[in-house]
């Protein structure tokens, strides 16, 4: 089990077109059933397992390949580039750019969370009587809840959570009922008890990282909406349907008030609604409002098997370049091209066999050699008794 150029590129040729699938799968069809949100969430996992894993197994057939690829190949991984001290392939040149940029990108990333963190600390606490009261109701789901800080901003134009180590629960300076005090804060302990925030984190540092890979951005932010629909499942699965209805006028409520903000969501955080993707929102209501059915599993056993048997198979080869070498760098000094067309053939004197080249015997050479270039139809002749 090893490691080699020829699995990278494959890894990464393979993954993309895995992605490329499944990025248009999603464009074109919106979930209807919880089912296929954990469908989705299983494949993404696969194909990243397949990109980070790109291996060689002992059972791994080498397919040689001529032409365009081997081309590439050359250009890419053989020829020699000169820069400074250092010699290095073209290709190595190309990911060590690529790369800087992707340090670039995370630096960037982790500057604007510690500016985002800076600027939460002047945020004021949400102060509230009914903070009290909602936090009862909500232990009653989750006995121990996690720790958290609740602010409220003006300019904050949706209930959102962040942070890694310091949690923090942001709502709009706005008045709230009872009812959807309860179901936002119920929405937001539940990312922290699921630990989505840190999902979210891995998923955007993965995303800058591999940021020239196609379809990025839309990855992460479908990772995100998947992210919001499983912890609206996993509310919907501990409430009534009279209380699921509410949870949607709730979430219906916060998607309105976010049409009388010009404001995003703060960055590096986990938004309870953003009305910038209506068709998002759309695929969460229709999840929520989905009918208890019964659990079949053949369609998502079936979806699952299949693409393990995918990645699987995708392992089987790899592809190689294949050169032929040009004869001038066979034929050395003092060396002839043997050849069914060349004037050589093979000469045979009772049990001995001798190469013979322009009517000059060489060598006495053995008995299979003779009989492999007499195979290949290199003449031969016999002494005359």
């Amino acid at each position: 089990m090893t490691v080699t150029s020829y699995s990278c590129i494959c890894s990464v040729v393979i993954s993309t077109v895995f992605l490329s699938c499944l990025c248009f799968i999603r464009s074109k069809y919106h979930f209807t059933k919880v089912s296929e949100v954990k469908s989705f969430i299983f494949l993404y996992v696969l194909i990243f397992i397949r990109f980070f894993f790109p291996l060689d197994f002992n059972f791994t057939l080498g397919i040689p390949l001529e032409g365009v690829y081997s081309d590439f190949f050359e250009i890419f991984f053989i020829k020699q580039i000169q820069i400074l001290d250092w010699q290095l392939p073209l290709m190595g040149i190309i990911l060590l750019i690529l790369f800087s940029i992707s340090a670039i990108k995370i630096f960037i990333y982790i500057r604007n969370y510690a500016r985002t963190l800076k600027e939460i600390r002047t945020f004021k606490p949400f102060n509230s009587q009914q903070i009290q009261l909602t936090e009862n109701n909500i232990k009653k789901l989750y006995p121990s809840l996690p720790s958290y800080t609740l602010l409220e901003c003006e300019y904050v134009n949706t209930p959102l959570a962040i942070g890694i180590f310091h949690k923090k629960i942001i709502l709009p300076a706005e008045e709230y009922s009872d009812t959807e005090l309860y179901y936002i804060l119920l929405h937001e302990y539940t990312h922290l008890v699921k630990n989505d925030l840190l999902k979210k984190y891995m998923i955007d540092i993965i995303c800058a990282l591999f940021w020239w890979i196609p379809f990025t951005k839309f990855i992460g932010k479908d990772v995100e909406q998947i992210i919001e629909m499983a912890c609206d499942h996993s509310i919907v699965n501990k409430i009534s349907t009279r209380e699921k209805i509410s949870y949607l006028d709730t979430l219906m409520a916060a998607v309105k008030r976010t049409s009388k903000h010009n404001s995003s969501p703060l960055q590096n955080s986990l938004a309870f609604a953003v009305r910038e993707n209506p068709h998002s929102m759309v695929e969460r209501f229709r999840l929520i409002a989905e009918k208890p059915k019964k659990k079949t599993y053949i369609k998502g056993l079936l979806l699952k098997t299949t693409a393990i048997m995918l990645i699987a198979c995708s392992y089987l080869a790899v592809p190689m370049p294949s050169y032929e070498a040009p004869i001038e760098e066979i034929e050395t000094d003092g060396c002839k091209s043997i050849s069914p067309d060349s004037d050589s053939y093979i000469y045979i004197k009772g049990n001995s066999y001798f190469l013979v080249i322009e009517n000059k015997i060489i060598n006495p050479i053995s008995t299979e050699l003779a009989g492999m270039m007499i195979d290949s139809g290199i003449e031969f002749k016999k002494e005359n008794k």
